[in-house]
């Protein structure tokens, strides 16, 4: 959506994960003020004779609703925390995505440089242990 104004399905699969997750933080950790330290499991066990077309809910239509709601704001206002992330540090992402298209692969720690470098700070690489040179040496060459 920041990059080409509009949806497409590339998310479809973040998106999926982001709902079970808020999900189970609602359903089953209990990480809502609204629903309160309850969990319902979210398997659901069919035990002998049980209507299999029944839904086996632990908790009513009023309730439901409640977590379909915690479930859909967790998600909005994440959503709308990333973008602001996203917008402040676009400089810095922009730069990733030029490093993955000639480079394919890169670790963290050059994303993290790149993004330093988007918001106009260059990172500060300490060098590994065993490639300093000393001082003499670096004027040397």
């Amino acid at each position: 959506m920041i990059v080409f104004g509009h949806l497409n399905s590339g998310a479809a699969n973040d998106l999926e994960q982001a709902t079970s997750i808020a999900r189970r933080m609602v359903r089953e950790w209990g990480m809502s003020d609204a629903v309160g330290p309850m969990a319902w499991s979210s398997q659901q066990q069919v035990f002998l004779g049980e209507d299999l077309m029944t839904n086996g809910r632990e908790y009513s239509d009023e309730t439901a609703r409640m977590i379909d709601s915690e479930i859909g704001s967790i998600l909005r206002e994440q959503e709308a925390r990333a973008k602001v992330l996203l917008e402040k540090n676009r400089a810095g992402l922009d730069l990733v995505a030029q490093s993955l298209l000639e480079q394919e692969t890169i670790d963290g720690a050059t994303v993290a440089r790149l993004v330093q470098e988007g918001l106009g700070r260059p990172q500060i690489v300490e060098p590994s242990p065993g490639t300093t040179k000393k001082a003499s040496e670096s004027s040397e060459g």
